[in-house]
């Protein structure tokens, strides 16, 4: 997921942060050759050792930040991931009731409302059926096609979201 790709990759890039600021907060020595001439002609030679003593860390504010960073970042990482995780349940839950519903249409109301519908037509053939009552169950029939498709349309999305957010 690229919203978790990128949390991940900042996570990484404060930790290497965090490693560089310790590394520099040690205490720098320096070792060092000098040489002078006396007033007296002569020359002189001697070696330098120098090393820093730490009163405070040096960096201490810049690694505290860091650390603080990289908490924030983690569980932004966890929020994101326990969001994706409820939206794509919900999101499942929600195409697995269309899809039965889909198939309760399929399977029993739509060949029942089609058999009423070509007995209403014989019906009115025979004129034993009022045009009124032949086109109201004509326009149930649509009403349930229309339904169907919306159903269809409902489902679409659903998977469109969730390809959204899954990438599959």
């Amino acid at each position: 997921l690229p919203q978790i790709t990128a949390i991940n990759s900042k996570i990484e890039s404060l930790e290497n942060s965090y490693k560089f600021q310790k590394a520099l907060a040690k205490p720098q020595i320096s070792v060092g050759f000098i040489t002078t001439e006396q007033a007296t002609g002569k020359y002189s030679a001697g070696l330098i050792l120098t090393f820093s003593i730490p009163v405070f860390y040096k960096n201490l504010g810049e690694i505290v930040n860091i650390q603080n960073q990289k908490a924030s970042f983690e569980k932004l990482h966890n929020y994101q991931l326990e969001n994706i995780k409820q939206t794509t349940a919900a999101i499942k839950e929600s195409y697995n009731i269309l899809k039965s519903q889909l198939e309760e249409i399929d399977n029993k109301v739509l060949p029942d409302m089609k058999a009423q519908l070509n007995l209403a037509e014989k019906s009115y053939k025979l004129r034993e059926l009022t045009l009124f009552e032949y086109l109201t169950i004509k326009s149930q029939y649509y009403e349930l096609l229309r339904y169907r498709a919306d159903l269809l349309m409902q489902i679409h999305k659903l998977y469109g979201e969730y390809v959204a957010i899954v990438g599959e």
